[in-house]
């Protein structure tokens, strides 16, 4: 589609205008409204969206309420936590709950996020010394290599220079991987447009999301972060790396941001998803939100004593990188 921008900025609202121009209309169409009725047995983050009158237990469904009614009880499963204790440690493996602490965690790829430093005693992967891989590697199992692509929201470039003392997981892939020093972002400086175009590689005027809230006078409707009106389509041009990754024959799949299913959730069905076999494995985008709302408006904690290390959202850091380092496997040669 030909679409074209104007700005306005505006002396007393400070908002966004947008005008497009859209010659198909028949993308304007609502996504339908589905039903719950149904279960979610044996199909838990499904890869397939499931089609009215079926009800969903995809990971947008909560987005989109219309989860099958036993989603949170079969899917989430957040009553037994996701930490094991000494006590944990060998327990008989109780399907109610999400990760476990069972002599055959590791083999299934459902260890709770530090089971290896307290069931066995392992040293936490950010003390451990940096590998020095001089050939390409695959890991163990896989034909080709992954792609896991992480979006953490509100992250400052300056962040990189706080160190191990304030951001010591974050360092540990700092120097023993490769970074840039800085992302020079598109304008308007928000998280929507600049996330899009790194998904599509087109500038906002292009693919249209020119900010996280905007008026569409041809929609006559308001696209924003909270509403409903972001999932549809219409807003959504260009073609994001998934799709396009779909239509040359890669698996590919994402997992969508919304803070209504726990952190730790989205990272283990990401790992489960990368232990299928690999005619059935993906190539995907992950994108949560690691950064939490009230932790972008109260930058401060970077600065406190202790930093980062001493509040909550450090800890679900910790536990959910944790998690990916558990599953590192050993390496092969593609």
């Amino acid at each position: 589609h030909a679409i074209c921008g104007m700005l306005f900025w505006h002396r007393i609202s400070a908002a966004f205008i947008y005008y497009r121009l859209i010659q198909d209309k028949k993308i304007l169409s609502d996504s339908p409204l589905i039903s719950t009725y149904g279960s979610c047995k044996n199909r838990c983050f499904e890869l397939d969206e499931a089609e009215p009158p079926l009800c969903r237990c995809d990971n947008l469904c909560k987005s989109y309420s219309s989860c099958c009614v036993d989603f949170d009880e079969l899917c989430l499963k957040t009553a037994g936590g996701w930490e094991c204790t000494k006590e944990r440690c060998g327990e008989t493996r109780n399907e109610d709950h999400a990760c476990h602490c069972s002599e055959d965690c590791l083999s299934r790829g459902d260890c709770c996020s530090n089971y290896q430093v307290v069931c066995k005693g392992d040293t936490p992967w950010v003390m451990d010394d940096c590998e020095d891989i001089r050939t390409p590697e695959c890991p163990a199992g896989f034909l080709h290599p992954p792609l896991i692509i992480f979006s953490v929201d509100g992250f400052r470039a300056s962040y990189m220079k706080k160190g191990e003392k304030v951001m010591r997981n974050i360092e540990k892939l700092r120097s023993c991987g490769t970074h840039a020093p800085y992302m020079r972002p598109v304008y308007p400086t928000k998280t929507f447009p600049n996330l899009y175009t790194l998904a599509t590689g087109l500038y906002p005027e292009s693919h249209g999301i020119i900010g996280n809230s905007m008026y569409d006078p041809v929609f006559d409707a308001i696209f924003n972060l909270r509403g409903r009106e972001k999932f549809n389509h219409r807003w959504w041009g260009g073609q994001p790396i998934w799709i396009t990754a779909a239509k040359q024959g890669v698996k590919a799949g994402t997992f969508f941001w919304s803070n209504m299913i726990p952190y730790e959730r989205r990272i283990l069905t990401i790992l489960q998803w990368l232990t299928l076999a690999d005619n059935e494995r993906l190539v995907f985008s992950l994108a949560p939100p690691l950064l939490s709302y009230k932790v972008k408006r109260k930058g401060k904690v970077l600065n406190a004593p202790g930093g980062w290390e001493t509040t909550i959202q450090a800890r679900r850091r910790d536990q959910v990188e944790s998690l990916l380092s558990h599953k590192r496997p050993s390496a092969n040669s593609c």
